[in-house]
């Protein structure tokens, strides 16, 4: 048995980097976390504009953007 595999489009900002993975369907914000090597407690992420969390379903038409945690001071 194959698992289909869908193709999820994802930027970073502010990288302003732009990468696609393919993945098992029905991927979470987690699972692309991991695959791309970020850590979930660094980054921010939203799928069409709305803050999820990392158990958040992401399906291929998402507007997937990974907000980079930047501080300082």
């Amino acid at each position: 048995m194959t698992r289909e595999l869908i193709e999820i489009k994802y930027r970073i900002l502010p990288d302003m980097r732009e990468g696609v993975v393919k993945l098992k369907s029905s991927p979470r914000v987690n699972d692309l976390l991991r695959t791309i090597g970020i850590s979930p407690d660094s980054v921010v992420v939203t799928v069409n504009g709305e803050v999820v969390a990392e158990d958040y379903v992401l399906s291929e038409a998402d507007d997937i953007v990974i907000y980079r945690v930047v501080s300082g001071g």
